[in-house]
């Protein structure tokens, strides 16, 4: 089983500081091998990070998890950044302000197949109740057999070709299907960016969301036609703690992070029955569903929200001990 690797619990902020907050300890940290006997510091004691300014690392103490919300941008001539440890809450930073690794959830909406999660797309919150809302749920069965949310800790940094492209933290997204990109001029693109992921915007009516492609081994064939030699040559973008991030065959990181069942967030008791008794979970044509109340309106950012909510309700009732938000998961 994967398992965290240690630098992917932490975020650098450049400009940002939590200044004159939670001061607890100061330490010198003017070369790389200092700055990670601070992080030491702060993971051994439960600290939530450090200010590091002038050569210098103020620890900071918090009594509760550090929501980003908390941090204030200190301008771009400021030389302070900082160093948080299991950043909370931070989908309203852009990919700008993160300097190297981003750790957030992704979600897919699945069957009860089991896939591995790579040369896959996947998405955040919103992005994946777009798609249950827009094309799953308006058959009964629901297309694809979808019964569950899985949810994944994903830490990606993409390789430097990416990242020297005006600033992005993302490669062009592409689309996978039964394990294959689909889109026109993907060797191209993994010969330009290496095997990074990608991202596109996709909201759920009125709230940010974004979809994500994964590229893994031998991306561009189909699952059951690659071949050994193209997995060597094209080894893709998923690693492990042994492996650097941020290379081109080093992209990203994945721990599982839990599932819920579709039919417990919705609250159908008996899918089988629903569906059999002329149950339907939404019809577009009517913008409402048949026997069933949980989908209606799907331009209603209220509702959305509440949907939205009752999947975090879900995953945090089954697994109080994990994050029930982890970002920033935006593209830019």
């Amino acid at each position: 089983e994967a398992k965290i690797c240690k630098d992917d619990d932490w975020v650098v902020l450049p400009h940002f500081d939590l200044a004159r907050i939670g001061d607890a300890e100061k330490m010198h940290a003017k070369t790389p091998k200092q700055i990670a006997r601070v992080r030491r510091r702060v993971e051994e004691k439960g600290y939530v990070g450090f200010s590091l300014y002038k050569s210098h690392a103020y620890i900071k103490d918090l009594d509760k998890p550090l929501h980003a919300e908390r941090l204030k941008y200190m301008g771009s001539h400021d030389p302070v950044a900082f160093h948080a440890y299991r950043l909370r809450a931070a989908n309203h930073l852009k990919a700008s302000d993160i300097e190297g690794t981003r750790t957030f959830y992704m979600y897919r909406a699945q069957s009860d197949e089991e896939y591995s999660f790579e040369n896959v797309n996947a998405a955040d919150l919103a992005g994946v109740m777009w798609y249950l809302h827009n094309e799953i749920v308006t058959l009964c069965p629901r297309k694809y057999s979808v019964t569950r949310i899985l949810r994944y800790r994903v830490s990606v940094l993409n390789s430097q070709a990416v990242r020297n492209n005006a600033n992005a933290a993302f490669a062009p997204f592409v689309a996978f299907d039964y394990g294959q990109c689909t889109v026109p001029g993907c060797e191209q693109m993994w010969k330009n960016y290496g095997f990074s992921v990608g991202c596109q915007p996709r909201d759920y009516n009125g709230i940010p969301g974004q979809w994500y492609s994964l590229p893994g081994p031998c991306p561009q064939s189909r699952n059951g036609h690659k071949s050994k030699h193209c997995r060597r040559d094209f080894a893709g973008g998923r690693c492990g703690c042994d492996s650097r991030l941020g290379t081109r065959e080093c992209t990203y990181r994945v721990v599982e992070a839990g599932e819920v069942s579709l039919d417990d967030v919705t609250g159908i008791r008996n899918y089988a029955h629903f569906c059999r008794t002329g149950g339907l979970e939404y019809d577009k044509a009517t913008d409402r569903g048949r026997n069933f109340d949980f989908w209606d309106g799907f331009m209603d950012q209220r509702r959305n929200h509440q949907r939205m909510a009752a999947v975090h309700r879900a995953f945090h009732e089954k697994y109080p001990h994990l994050p029930t938000e982890l970002g920033p998961s935006t593209c830019f």
